[in-house]
């Protein structure tokens, strides 16, 4: 088991649960982590946070892979580079962290809500 980084003390935590991202630098997983955790609410959460906050950084990291995969296997057009310009074409866009709908769409989405949902009163 890997020692936990003082910077990124949710990493080991992250690594147990999400291991399919085994693939992710460590570096990249807890700048995801650092992010997230602005989006998680310590007060709702209480005990739970820190499992919160990896569940929803899991979640956020697989609607990305979810997309990429989607986007590599319907040969859309999302950007298009010519010369010095550039010109990207963005639809139907979900911020995971506070569309509750798309929470449904991962295994890790669906446990943040139910670990909401046991805690929220």
């Amino acid at each position: 088991m890997p020692i936990p980084d003082p910077l990124c003390p949710l990493l080991p935590t992250f690594r147990r649960i999400a291991r399919e991202f085994e693939d992710i630098a460590d570096t990249e997983i807890c700048e995801w982590i650092t992010e997230t955790h602005l989006y998680v609410s310590r007060s709702t959460f209480r005990q739970l946070y820190d499992q919160a906050v990896v569940y929803l950084t899991a979640h956020r990291l697989k609607l990305i892979q979810m997309a990429e995969e989607e986007a590599a296997g319907s040969q859309q057009v999302s950007s298009i580079s010519e010369g010095g310009a550039s010109r990207s074409f963005v639809s139907d866009t979900v911020n995971p962290a506070t569309d509750y709908a798309s929470l449904k769409l991962t295994k890790y989405g669906q446990h943040f809500l139910s670990m909401r949902q046991a805690w929220v009163r």
